[in-house]
């Protein structure tokens, strides 16, 4: 199982959308993992207004991103490409609805993208994936971005019905049981929740703030 760098406590109404035991079973055979790649925390930023503004304007905001960038001057090889991951905190309201599309779809694109063959430029910074969701209908986007030297692309994702989660975790990472009479069936991730609902949770802050570098406090 992948390592946890750290995980902050959350305050009330406040989730984590996906666990390191779920992250695990979709990364943890992708080669090149920093030391502790795992990280979770309240918001993608330094400031709690930012996505305060996020929210009230009705911005996707990330609930996970993953990085790509080099070893650096203290690694064994400098040169080696290394990535890690952040996972930041939803409303608990919007935590079952958002997992839906999360689990079997946002994240075999996040694999996927973690796969895929890229330019050495990919590694000196700029390279990246997330997913971002919207709280006026829960809906998540996917956003890549190649390298520094490209702009990043944004597409969204698409909901998933009930049958067709079904279908969907039937093949992901650790999401089946077996029901009573001994025949294993897809375990749903979530039950629909009403999206937009208000909620008195304390201020998070949000993606448009300035973020720590990769292996940076």
């Amino acid at each position: 199982m992948l390592e946890t760098r750290f995980k902050k406590r959350l305050p009330r109404g406040w989730s984590y959308p996906i666990g390191a035991q779920e992250l695990s079973a979709y990364l943890e055979d992708a080669p090149g993992a920093k030391e502790k790649p795992l990280s979770f925390t309240d918001r993608a930023g330094w400031f709690h207004s930012q996505l305060d503004a996020e929210r009230r304007d009705d911005h996707p905001y990330p609930i996970l991103r993953l990085w790509l960038f080099r070893g650096g001057v203290l690694a064994d090889n400098p040169d080696a490409g290394h990535w890690e991951v952040r996972v930041y905190a939803v409303p608990s309201t919007l935590r079952a609805v958002v997992r839906r599309s999360l689990l079997p779809i946002a994240m075999p694109k996040v694999r996927a993208w973690l796969a895929a063959a890229r330019p050495d430029t990919a590694l000196d910074g700029g390279a990246y994936c997330c997913v971002l969701t919207r709280e006026s209908d829960a809906r998540l986007y996917f956003e890549q971005c190649v390298s520094k030297f490209e702009n990043p692309t944004r597409d969204e994702i698409e909901v998933p019905s009930r049958i067709e989660m079904q279908e969907l975790t039937r093949s992901a990472p650790g999401q089946t049981k077996r029901s009573p009479r001994g025949s294993r069936l897809p375990e749903l991730v979530c039950n629909p929740v009403r999206p937009g609902v208000p909620d008195r949770c304390p201020r998070v802050a949000g993606s448009g703030a300035q973020e720590a570098r990769p292996g940076e406090p």
